[in-house]
């Protein structure tokens, strides 16, 4: 196997892996159903869910695995507790394979996806192409709630703060390190508005712009590493800098920031998100 499958097998699964998976009496999978929907398209992700969702999966909603309170950015670091709570809830011990996948493909279940490596499950696995990919090997589905569970003890671990950075710490960036802006170009570049009303347009200084969306297939699975990398040097994104992935509110930069790995950028499986985003950093500075 080569070095870039080896690290493609470690991070994601085909819909094949997993269907065949969970028809083992020993299956020792959760899958989670990690999707959200910017507010702007008016779609209703637990809706979805209940009208057809992956064999087993359980609904993880976002927002129970982001930090709490009104002085908050979206999508934020949870505490170990609030996270191990949620996923406690969802049935999920520290000896469980997770598999984590959206409605969209490849878009909200990357930052569940990090949120569990950061807080050090030692199994956890993104399904390439979501949902989508399943319906498109014809796979069963199921539908309606699912069957009640007892909740599991998630043990509660501190999160690993290398792979996250404050604000403070993108304002006084290493000369080591780099951002990568996972939003649209036109957001990056100013040509269009943000999403939130109250966020200006913008984007970090210094910063280098790989879209989310330019990372992945026409069917939305990930681009090979070659394909990868491409678009990387395209970017004028550093191979010698570590890298720091930034977007609007820190879902999407988990996408690029498993593209990066896929392309054998970073000498481990670690992501580094600033987690606040493009949101916290543009409320709390002007622009020049």
């Amino acid at each position: 196997m080569s070095l870039a499958a080896a690290r493609r097998s470690k991070l994601l699964v085909s819909p094949q892996w997993l269907y065949h998976s969970l028809q083992q009496a020993d299956c020792n999978l959760k899958v989670l159903d990690c999707t959200w929907h910017m507010p702007a398209t008016k779609r209703n992700a637990e809706g979805e869910f209940l009208e057809r969702h992956i064999p087993t999966a359980r609904r993880c909603d976002i927002d129970a695995v982001s930090a709490d309170g009104p002085d908050v950015f979206p999508h934020s670091l949870p505490t170990a507790e609030r996270f191990s709570d949620a996923m406690s809830a969802l049935g999920v011990t520290r000896e469980h394979t997770v598999v984590v996948y959206d409605t969209l493909g490849l878009f909200s279940a990357a930052r569940v996806f990090w949120l569990l490596r950061g807080f050090n499950h030692a199994d956890v696995r993104l399904l390439d192409g979501g949902l989508p990919a399943w319906i498109k090997e014809d796979l069963p589905l199921e539908s309606g709630q699912p069957q009640p569970i007892s909740p599991s003890t998630f043990t509660p671990e501190p999160f690993d703060m290398t792979t996250i950075r404050t604000f403070e710490q993108v304002q006084h960036l290493m000369p080591s390190e780099q951002i990568v802006d996972a939003r649209s170009a036109d957001r990056f570049h100013s040509r269009a508005d943000e999403p939130r009303a109250d966020v200006r347009r913008g984007c970090i200084p210094g910063s280098r712009n790989v879209p989310f969306t330019s990372v992945l297939t026409e069917n939305g699975t990930f681009k090979s590493a070659e394909e990868l990398e491409r678009i990387f040097c395209d970017a004028n994104v550093s191979r010698d800098k570590k890298l720091v992935f930034s977007c609007g509110s820190g879902v999407t930069a988990c996408v690029s920031g498993l593209a990066a790995h896929l392309a054998g950028r970073g000498d481990d499986d670690k992501i580094t998100v600033f987690d606040g985003a493009w949101t916290e950093y543009a409320l709390k500075t002007t622009s020049k």
